[in-house]
Formats: C-alpha cells, structure tokens, sequence
C-alpha cells in the first residue's frame, strides 16, 4: 500500500521543475516592484538587497507652496497647510512606467487648504489634469503605467 502512494512522486517532481520558471519571473517581478517604490536604486535596502527597510519619505515645509517632484520622492509628506499647496509630477518621472508616488497630508487639524496634484504637460491622473486632497489626514497613492497616472 505504501508504493500506491509514491507512485506519484516522479510527476509532481516534473510538476515542480516545470512551476520553477514561473516561481523566477515571479520573484523578479516582485524586484522590480520594489526597486520602482524605493525610487532610482535600491540604496535603502535590508541586507539581502532586495526588500527595503523603508520607503523615502520628503517632508515639504510650508514654504514650499508649489513643489516638483524628485527622482526619489515615493512618499511626499506635506506637514503644513498655511495655504494651498501643489505637487507637480513631471513627464519624465510618469514615463517611468511602475513609478509610485504616495502624497500625504500630514498637517492635520481643521484646516481649509488643500494638496493639489498636478501633472506637468498632458499627461493625466485618473482622467483628469488634476487630483485634490481636501481632507485631514488624507493620502492619495498614485501608479504610472508610462504614459499617464492612476489612483490605486
């Protein structure tokens, strides 16, 4: 009885060689996730290289009324809203098909500005040439997939 069980055995040793191309293309896929959140290189990894032990964060002071976005900004924290303030995401960063931009309004309390989004040529967000934050603690997270920017 114990040979009808392992009978089996050479075909799901197949099955298993056959899965471990999926298994590879998989994991690099899941790389290049993560290399497109933590921005231009993978500088802010864990000691394997591959998962980050976090994600960049970019305070923006109240000063900064109008700010572009930069080659490593992944999470844009806007910390003050004394007025509206903009967030400019250039062509050349939505070219980069997989980027992510998460923007996040860390200034809290009643406030009556809002965080706009804006793309910086044709290019759209959702459809539209403009996305607003107008609540407390909000946050909108955005995808490119090359040509224009999505809200996940």
């Amino acid at each position: 009885m114990a040979d009808k069980h392992n009978d089996n055995i050479p075909n799901l040793a197949n099955q298993i060689a056959e899965d471990i191309p999926d298994i590879k293309e998989n994991l690099e896929f899941h790389l290049d996730l993560f290399q497109n959140i933590c921005g231009s290189g993978m500088s802010k990894t864990d000691a394997t290289g591959v998962f980050p032990n976090r994600l960049n964060r970019t305070a923006v002071a109240d000063a900064d009324l109008t700010r572009t976005a930069l080659t490593d900004d992944c999470i844009v924290a806007f910390t003050s809203l004394s007025a509206q303030r903009t967030y400019s995401i250039s062509s050349a960063d939505i070219a980069i098909a997989g980027r992510i931009f998460h923007v996040k309004d860390e200034s809290g309390g009643a406030r009556t500005n809002n965080i706009v989004i804006a793309t910086e040529g044709a290019e759209t967000i959702d459809g539209s040439a403009t996305v607003t934050i107008s609540h407390d603690y909000a946050c909108i997270s955005l995808y490119s997939n090359g040509s224009n920017l999505f809200i996940f």
